[in-house]
């Protein structure tokens, strides 16, 4: 059994610790608009359908180097409406934790007000992928992040996320890679992309981009990231699994030790 291609992600459920908080940082930060509220839940989106649904649990733990959710993604249509987002997240003052060129796309990483991982990237066509010897090859290399702003031209830093804006994917953290791959190609029905990934080990795990103040991010295991293109570096121990209907489903082993 294989998952139909036309199969795309639904909305993605946060639990976050403050609701008007969330709120606040994913409309003024990120450009995202509320569809609807309660006193413990929002639904927001891009206009459309919802993309996030946020739940507040004011006694919920903040857990990490665990098993779970990575990071979300958030894909948007095209490089200038990534463009836009930097300078959206430039003019509110956010903080990056990491920017890579991954061959088959150019994302952006930072966390929310409760260290939930976001990514915002935008997909290059399938005919740019880079394939060596008939394979996928991800990588993660730096990218010019000036280049990038100067393509959002004129736009307004305050326009929201663009109409066709949705969740690109899901970067979980496994404790076993064999049993996972075993579990959502078996039994869900999901394609294997690629397995091993050359990983640039910004902060979370992602980037070569320091933070301003000169420093080099670190990932969630206190690694220094690597600033040489992915092709200069050695390889790492991290295996990760990429397995896609389009941009699904991201799973990366959780380091022992």
């Amino acid at each position: 059994m294989v998952i139909d291609p036309a199969t795309t992600i639904g909305a993605v459920h946060l639990t976050i610790s403050d609701l008007r908080r969330s709120i606040r940082f994913y409309e003024t930060h990120l450009g995202f608009t509320v569809h609807r509220r309660d006193d413990r839940s929002a639904w927001l989106g891009a206009g459309a359908a919802d993309l996030l649904i946020l739940t507040q649990c004011e006694t919920a733990p903040r857990v990490r180097g665990t098993t779970g959710l990575y990071h979300f993604a958030i894909l948007v249509p095209s490089r200038a409406d990534l463009a836009r987002s930097l300078r959206r997240l430039v003019a509110t003052h956010t903080i990056l934790q990491g920017a890579a060129d991954h061959g088959v796309s150019e994302a952006l990483y930072l966390a929310d007000e409760d260290g939930i991982g976001i990514e915002i990237y935008r997909d290059r066509p399938r005919e740019q992928w880079p394939i060596v010897d008939g394979q996928l090859r991800m990588g993660a290399d730096p990218f010019d992040l000036d280049a990038l702003l100067e393509e959002a031209g004129r736009a307004e830093s305050t326009a929201g996320l663009a109409s066709g804006t949705v969740i690109g994917h899901v970067h979980l953290h496994v404790s076993r890679l064999d049993a996972a791959q075993a579990f959502y190609i078996d039994l869900m029905g999901f394609e294997l992309m690629q397995r091993e990934v050359p990983q640039q080990r910004g902060a979370p795990g992602r980037g070569g981009s320091t933070d301003g103040r000169g420093h080099r991010p670190r990932d969630g295991r206190g690694r220094v990231a690597d600033s040489r293109p992915s092709s200069e570096r050695d390889p790492v121990d991290d295996t990760r699994l990429i397995l896609k209907w389009r941009s699904a489903l991201r799973c990366e082993r959780v380091s022992q030790g």
